[in-house]
C-alpha cells in the first residue's frame, strides 16, 4: 500500500513539473514573440521601436505555428491565456489538462449575432456559407467540434469568441493603393537600385501605429465599413472597378493576438496600383481631408515603416509584385 501511495506521488510530481516547465516555456516565449516568426511570414501586432530595431528578421526563431495568437495576455482585456507551448498547439498532438477560459467580449457592431445564443443552438452550417454569413476559410476545410469551428492553425489557449464578431473565420480586406515616389521624375531613390512606391495609410485616433486602410467585411459587403469612412462619396462603383483591376498579394490566416480556438482572421490584400494620372487624380478627390479622428498621408514604402507587422509582410509582397525596392 504504501509502495502504491509512493509510486502515485511520483507520478503526481512529474506532472506537477511537466506543467510549470510548459507555464515557465510560455511566459519566455511571450518575451521573445515580438522577434519571432510564423509560418509563411504571418505576422502582427508589434512596437515600432521592435519593427525598425530588425527590420529584415535576421537572426529571428523559425516557428512552424502561430504565435501571435498565443500570447498571455489578450488584448484590451484581463484575460490571461492558458500557455500552450508549440509541441502542443496542433489539435492532433493530445494536450492533457488544457482547459482555457471562455471568453466573450462585448462589441456593439454585432447586430442580431450573439455569441451565447449560438453557441446554444447546434444549426449553425459551417464551412459553407449560411445564411448572411461566409463560414469558408481560406485554409480549407476546418474542424468542427461540440457545434463550434477548430482553429485551423491550431490552439491558442482561449475559447469562445474573443473579440471577433463571429465564431469561425472572420474576413477581412486591406487595399493597397500605392503609387511610385513624387520624390524624383523617375520615382529613383539615390540610394535604392529599384524604384520607390509610396503606399496609403491612415491612423485612427487612439492608435500610435499607422495602418493600411481596410477591415472587417460585413456580411454580403466587399468594401469595409472603416474603409467607406475615408471617402467622399457613397457611390462606391469607381472604387470597386479599381478593386477588380488591383491585384491580390496575400490571403490567409493572419495571426493575430485577437484570434482563439474558436474565431480567427483571415485577410484578403489587394494591390491598387495607381499608375495613370487620372485613376490617381480620381482616388484623391474622393478621400477624405484629415481630421481628429482620421488622419490619411502617403509613406514611403520600405523596411522601417511604422506600421503594424503583419501588414508589413502584406507591404513586402507589394513590393515583390511591382519589382520595387522594400
Amino acid at each position: 500500500m504504501l509502495c502504491l501511495l509512493e509510486k502515485k506521488l511520483t507520478v503526481l510530481e512529474e506532472q506537477s513539473t511537466q506543467k510549470l516547465n510548459w507555464i515557465i516555456s510560455a511566459l519566455t516565449e511571450k518575451d521573445s514573440r515580438s522577434k519571432t516568426r510564423t509560418l509563411d511570414d504571418r505576422r502582427s501586432q508589434d512596437s515600432e521601436e521592435t519593427v525598425a530595431a530588425s527590420p529584415d528578421g535576421s537572426g529571428e526563431k523559425d516557428c512552424l505555428y502561430h504565435v501571435n495568437s498565443r500570447i498571455l495576455q489578450y488584448p484590451d482585456s484581463k484575460i490571461t491565456r492558458y500557455p500552450v507551448p508549440d509541441e502542443f498547439v496542433p489539435w492532433e498532438v493530445e494536450f492533457p489538462g488544457y482547459n482555457p477560459l471562455l471568453y466573450h467580449a462585448e462589441r456593439i457592431d454585432r447586430g442580431e449575432y450573439d455569441p451565447k445564443t449560438e453557441m446554444e443552438q447546434k444549426s449553425r452550417q459551417y464551412n459553407v456559407i449560411d445564411g448572411l454569413y461566409d463560414f469558408r476559410s481560406c485554409c480549407g476545410i476546418y474542424t468542427v467540434k461540440d457545434g463550434l469551428p477548430l482553429n485551423p492553425m491550431g490552439r491558442t489557449g482561449l475559447k469562445g469568441i474573443g473579440n471577433m464578431r463571429w465564431f469561425g473565420p472572420n474576413h477581412s480586406l486591406h487595399p493597397v493603393l500605392t503609387r511610385w515616389s513624387t520624390g524624383s521624375a523617375s520615382g529613383l531613390n539615390q540610394t535604392a537600385s529599384k524604384n520607390i512606391l509610396e503606399v496609403l495609410v491612415v491612423r485612427w485616433r487612439g492608435n500610435e501605429l499607422w495602418s493600411l486602410p481596410g477591415g472587417t467585411l460585413d456580411p454580403g459587403q466587399r468594401i469595409p465599413i472603416r474603409f467607406k469612412a475615408l471617402l467622399v462619396h457613397t457611390d462606391l462603383s469607381e472604387f470597386l472597378a479599381l478593386l477588380d483591376s488591383g491585384t491580390e498579394v496575400f490571403h490567409g490566416y493572419l495571426d493575430d493576438p485577437r484570434n482563439t480556438d474558436n474565431a480567427w482572421i483571415e485577410t484578403l490584400a489587394v494591390n491598387i496600383h495607381l499608375d495613370t494620372k487620372e485613376n490617381l487624380d480620381k482616388l484623391l478627390q474622393n478621400l477624405k481631408e484629415s481630421d481628429d479622428d482620421i488622419t490619411l498621408r502617403w509613406q514611403l514604402l520600405e523596411q522601417k515603416i511604422p506600421l503594424y507587422a503583419n501588414e508589413k509582410e502584406i507591404l513586402q509582397r507589394t513590393a515583390e509584385h511591382l519589382h520595387a525596392h522594400y
